[in-house]
Parts: structure tokens; sequence; C-alpha cells
């Protein structure tokens, strides 16, 4: 067979055949998987886990598209780097909260004070406010340049450390730093000047 045509083999595999094919993978990578994971920063040993059955479970489901030839190896940490971005993304969306976000300001400016202060323990008022503060401080982030504007947002908001920023937007950790850093002093400059 040429190597440009399909193997209709590998389409066609009953689920036995997938099942042995995906444990032969598990009992080689799983370790070289689940430490790949638990590399990334703001992942637990347990989240590490949890990745590696969710990248396992992926490779199940699409073993029917893997060449043969492939790299297993690379195959298989394609499959975890997308896990651990889903990771990301769904600890990520649940930061949100305004009470939950980190001061970005000291004490002494008049900036945006976003410290943690459980959401239950304030009054309706209060909640009205850091609302308000926070409305402040996002449209002042949109306010500055593009990159100091999403690497200051994946920061902040997203509770993303430099490393993941710079993961994020395809830049070394270093530049994600100097962009925030930055990003925080326009920020500052212009919250004491109000």
């Amino acid at each position: 067979m040429q190597r440009n045509e399909l193997d209709l083999s590998d389409i066609f595999m009953d689920e036995d055949e997938r099942k042995r094919k995906v444990t032969n993978l598990f009992k080689v990578y799983a370790t070289k998987v689940q430490r790949f994971c638990a590399s990334h920063d703001g992942v637990s040993y347990e989240d590490a886990q949890d990745i590696t059955q969710d990248t396992f479970i992926g490779a199940f489901q699409s073993i029917h598209r893997f060449k043969p030839g492939t790299n297993e190896k690379s195959w298989l940490m394609t499959i975890a780097k997308r896990k651990i971005i889903g990771f990301y993304r769904k600890k990520n969306s649940q930061s949100k909260d305004p009470s939950k976000l980190p001061r970005i300001y000291n004490e002494s400016s008049a900036g945006v004070d976003l410290s943690d202060t459980p959401s239950g323990k304030i009054s309706p008022q209060q909640q009205a406010i850091k609302r308000e503060q926070l409305q402040r401080l996002l449209d002042a982030i949109d306010n500055l340049p593009k990159k100091q504007s999403k690497a200051l947002k994946l920061n902040v908001v997203d509770d993303m450390s430099p490393k993941q920023v710079g993961q994020q937007m395809g830049i070394t950790r270093e530049d994600a730093n100097q962009l925030i850093y930055l990003g925080r002093k326009k920020l500052r400059k212009k919250f004491s000047r109000n």
C-alpha cells in the first residue's frame, strides 16, 4: 500500500481492538503524560491524574485517526496539551468573580481594590461598588495597547501566571512579564490621577 492511501482497517477498527491499542499506549506512556501535565503551573497532582485520564479517553475516541508511522508519544502529548488548555479555560472561567480578583493597586493609590472579600459577607451596596470598580478596571485595561491589554487580562482577570500568559500569547515569560508590568504601571498612573 502507498503512504498516501487510507488504511481502512484503522477506520473500521472494532472497540476491542481500540481498547487493546490504547491500553498498550497507557502502559508505555501514562507516567510520562502525567509528569508532562503536572509540570504546568496551576496543575496539581490530582489535576494531572484527571487530565491524564482525559488524555487516554481522548486517545481511545480518536485512535482511528492515528496514522501508522506517527510518533505515538507526540500524538499523546498533543492530546494532553489540548486537555491542559481545556483545564485552564475551565479553571479560569470560574475566577471571574470580582471578589476573587487580586488587589492590583497599593493602598495609597486611588485605584481599584478588588481584594479577597467573600461576596456573601458584603452588603448589596458594597457589591455594586465592587462591580463598578471592576468595570472601571476592565475599561481601563481595554484602553491599553492591545498586547498589554491582553496580557493584563489574562494575568489579572483570568488569574494566569506570566508563564501561562506567555504560553497563551505565544511569547516568552519575560516578554509577558514586561507587558504585564507596563500595563500595571500605566493603570497605576491613570488611577492615581483620578
